[in-house]
């Protein structure tokens, strides 16, 4: 492996060398920092409009508002969120197509897996 710092201070070059045999391929992932005391949420939350990424967020009474966000990294689970939330704010998570801005929700307990695995299915 080769590193060699760019003229940033927050650059970096990497350079790996892998000899290729037939049919062989790598995965590899790096991981660049830890974020921490961010705002997480699932990606199924962050939906995309013509103006950008959005969430529906729950309010007090129920009713939802579509609010901007700014995402600022996601992956295939989680989504880190930089702006448009605040901690503790509820939000749709499943079924945003079924509603709209003003709709009013009930919330859902989440299924965690020992209900929904083999043993209690139907």
């Amino acid at each position: 492996m080769l590193q060699n710092f760019g003229p940033r201070a927050n650059e970096t070059h990497l350079a790996f060398e892998y000899i290729n045999k037939l049919g062989q391929f790598v995965n590899l992932r790096i991981q660049l920092a830890i974020r921490r005391n961010v705002i997480a949420v699932p990606v199924t939350a962050v939906q995309q409009g013509p103006d950008g990424p959005y969430a529906f967020v729950v309010g007090d009474d129920r009713t939802v508002q579509k609010r901007p966000l700014k995402v600022g990294a996601l992956n295939k689970t989680t989504a880190i969120i930089d702006g448009g939330l605040q901690p503790g704010e509820q939000i749709v998570i499943d079924g945003q197509y079924r509603i709209q801005a003003g709709s009013t929700v009930e919330a859902a307990q989440a299924a965690s897996s020992a209900d929904t695995g083999p043993a209690n299915s139907p």
